[in-house]
């Protein structure tokens, strides 16, 4: 009976655990976002007065609004799910690609590369 229990228990830990993991990308970044700062070679640096303002809102429907240094912009969003990337398509045609770090509920975090190789994690939190 013990050992029955225990392998009910495990079978319900490895699915609830399969469950969290499936979720796409997209399920995990839909919604809006307001901006806390950078972390750069480990260290956390919060968001500065001309960036504390800065938030994020990431549609269903594949687009975005964003407001950075009081400028909004529109435009649309892709996801490659192998790759984790996201990649925003502003309305001019320009094209802004992060790496997809971490994501849950009330975290996302994504990092950018400069062409000198310099990663850069941009954090954000949920607006609730």
């Amino acid at each position: 009976m013990k050992h029955g229990l225990m392998v009910l228990l495990a079978c319900f830990v490895a699915n609830v655990t399969v469950a969290q993991t499936t979720a796409s990308w997209k399920d995990k970044v839909v919604g809006k976002w307001h901006y806390d700062g950078t972390e750069e070679f480990g260290v956390v640096t919060p968001a500065d007065s001309l960036h504390s303002g800065d938030w994020l809102q990431i549609n269903a429907d594949g687009t975005f609004t964003a407001s950075e240094k009081n400028k909004e912009t529109t435009g649309t969003f892709k996801i490659d799910e192998a790759a984790k990337t996201i990649t925003f398509k502003d309305a001019a045609g320009k094209a802004k690609l992060y790496y997809l770090k971490k994501s849950n509920p009330s975290v996302l975090l994504m990092e950018s590369q400069t062409p000198d190789l310099i990663r850069t994690r941009h954090r954000y939190s949920a607006v609730r």
